[in-house]
This record gives C-alpha cells, structure tokens and sequence, in this order.
C-alpha cells in the first residue's frame, strides 16, 4: 500500500507547488507551469496504470486501478518475473549464491511481481515481496491454469543473523 500511497503523493505534491506557484506570480511562469504540467501526467499515468488490487483466476490476471480494470488473458501472458533495479543488481547477484534455489540461478525474489504479455508489455502486479503464503497461492493458480508459464522464485527473505 506504500507504493500506491507514494504513486498518489509525488504528483499531488506536484500539483500543489504548480498550482502555488501560478498563483503567486500574477502571471503566467515557466517553472510554476512546468510543475503542474508533470503533476498533471504522473496523475493520469498513476491513475491509469497502478494497481490497487490483482486477482489471478481461471480467465486470468485481473488489474483494478483507479480508472481502469483490465484482464490480461493467460494465452496473452508469457510470465511472471520480478524487477530488478541498477542499485538491487549487484546485491541480488551475490545474494543468489545464498538464496534457496540458488544451484539452478532462480531468481533471488528480491522485488515484487511484472507480468510479461505477448505484446511485449510488462504490468506491475506489485512492488514489493508477496507474503510466502500469496506467493504458494500465486503458484497454485498459474501450475493450475497456465502450466507452461514461466514463474520466478519464491520471495527471498534474509534471515535474521542469530546473536552468539
């Protein structure tokens, strides 16, 4: 819920300093309309293409966000896969020697889950690691209705360092 609560702030914050901004100045100002104008887009494109609920079912992958509802048919999706970021690159890459799964180079699960359509387009489904038990779920309905889809490891979770 972060995640969407960040998506929702960064352009309010936007708009509030555009919309400040043009008013103080009397006039029409290049950096006060700049403002808003980018607040206006990361609005629409929030609104448009973040996710506040997923359900996977017999149809597919369902995606509610705040104006739109779209299903992505399972013979439309190639897979599943987590993102990876430059900064949880190189943390991942070492940490895959010591995550479960590791022999076969899974993926360490360090990131939430993207959908990977024929159409070449990637959906976030979520931004940060599903609980172990969505993840079984998740695994359950993809083995059940899509069994040639390819999915990525299980979320990794460090474990805590025991005190000695």
């Amino acid at each position: 819920m972060g995640f969407v609560a960040l998506s929702a702030l960064s352009p309010l914050v936007l708009l509030t300093l555009g919309i400040w901004g043009l008013s103080r100045a009397g006039e029409l100002r290049i950096l006060p309309t700049i403002l808003f104008a980018i607040g206006v887009i990361l609005a629409v494109v929030a609104a448009l293409d973040v996710p506040l609920k997923i359900r996977l079912d017999e149809a597919g992958v369902h995606r509610r966000c705040l104006l739109r509802r779209q299903v992505l048919a399972w013979d439309d999706v190639l897979g599943l896969r987590r993102p990876r970021t430059r900064r949880g690159r190189r943390a991942a890459d070492r940490s895959v020697r010591s995550s479960p799964g590791a022999a076969e180079g899974a993926d360490p699960g360090r990131g939430g889950l993207l959908v990977e359509t024929t159409a070449r387009r990637q959906y976030l489904l979520s931004a940060g690691r599903e609980r172990p038990a969505t993840y079984a779920a998740i695994e359950e309905v993809v083995r059940r209705h899509a069994p040639g889809l390819s999915l990525p490891g299980p979320p990794y979770y460090p474990r805590a360092e025991s005190a000695l």
